[in-house]
């Protein structure tokens, strides 16, 4: 063994590849970096590292060569290239390990799929304007950093889509955002929301779970829904609704644009599926703007900020499935000017 190797081709310019009984045939107790900053493509098939931290370089592409089962097995993997990651194949790069680190993707697209056993932690920088996917498979997709002026896309199939690092720092910085898990996306337990910097925003949980975001910025949300869950989103900025925001079964929505003279403009409809109560809340000098519908079985409807403005065509119902029960509406400085049930 030995504290660290490095496996490249000097200068050549060819395309590189390793096998599974090469990176076998090595032993290391350190890092072991393969390729360099001059090489052509790296491609992986079914290479088993081990607990090996492994470094791929090169100045083109790193792919694996099919979909479909995990093509690098890890502990920690980190990827640096001058080109596309996981580009030649639908899933992307293909892999089962602790921990991603992507260092660079030279502002091209990174594609990313881990159907191990682990909860992946994933640190993603593209260095421009490449846009990540990202699919965990099995279990928790946990996110450290990922930073892209491209568009970021995270898939958990089967767990929670949660903060690795449980602080407030930002956990995606990108253009656009879509998160979707079958558990909870971020929850509200001490600093385990999901921390953005984006301009826009769609997360789902599709199956049973919360959505919990903290955006440092203004906002614009394309959708958000829950099959069985709560909504919790608070943006630093003008806020609109221009996408769907539906909570399933018993569950709540809380929108907020929180810093000062911040407006939040509802264009598309806000609904709980059951007596969960739909809360909105601009700066206590910024204006709620419901120009669509918004709506509960039983619970409550509030606006908090200087005033609230009713579309004309826009109604609050706090009694959708004719529950003789509705809910109250409280709105913020305002006469209703809307159909409003449970007043």
């Amino acid at each position: 063994s030995t504290a660290g190797l490095t496996i490249g081709l000097g200068t050549g310019a060819g395309d590189f590849s390793v096998s599974n009984a090469e990176i076998d045939a090595i032993f290391t107790t350190n890092l072991l970096t393969i390729g360099n900053s001059a090489v052509g493509n790296i491609t992986a098939g079914a290479v088993t590292a081990d607990a090996k931290n492994v470094l791929l370089i090169t100045a083109a592409s790193i792919d694996d060569n099919s979909d479909g089962a995990s093509n690098f097995s890890t502990g920690t993997l980190t990827l640096t290239s001058g080109a596309a990651i996981g580009a030649a194949n639908g899933q992307g790069f293909n892999m089962d390990v602790n921990s991603l680190v992507v260092t660079s993707s030279s502002g091209n697209d990174v594609t990313l799929t881990d159907a191990g056993t682990s909860d992946t932690n994933f640190n993603i920088a593209t260095g421009g304007a490449g846009t990540v996917t990202v699919t965990q498979v099995n279990n928790d997709l946990a996110i450290r950093s990922i930073t892209t002026t491209g568009n970021t896309v995270l898939t958990a199939s089967s767990g929670d889509i949660t903060d690795a690092d449980l602080d407030a720092a930002a956990d995606v910085s990108a253009s656009s955002l879509t998160l979707t898990a079958t558990g909870n996306v971020g929850t509200s337990a001490g600093s385990a929301d999901i921390d953005t910097t984006v301009a826009s925003i769609t997360a789902s949980s599709t199956t049973a779970g919360d959505i919990v975001i903290d955006e440092t910025n203004g906002l614009t949300i394309n959708g958000l829904t829950t099959t069985t869950g709560n909504i919790t989103l608070t943006a630093d900025g003008d806020t609109t609704v221009s996408g769907a925001v539906s909570a399933g079964g018993i569950g709540f929505v809380s929108l907020t644009a929180a810093t000062a003279n911040a407006d939040l403009t509802v264009n598309a409809a806000i609904s709980t599926a059951g007596t969960g109560n739909v809360s909105l809340t601009a700066d206590a000098n910024g204006v709620i703007t419901l120009s669509n519908n918004v709506s509960t079985d039983g619970g409550d409807v509030t606006t908090a900020g200087l005033r609230t403005a009713l579309g004309t065509n826009a109604t609050i119902d706090t009694e959708q499935g004719g529950d003789a029960n509705a809910g109250d509406v409280d709105l913020s400085a305002t006469p209703v000017s809307a159909n409003a049930a449970g007043l």
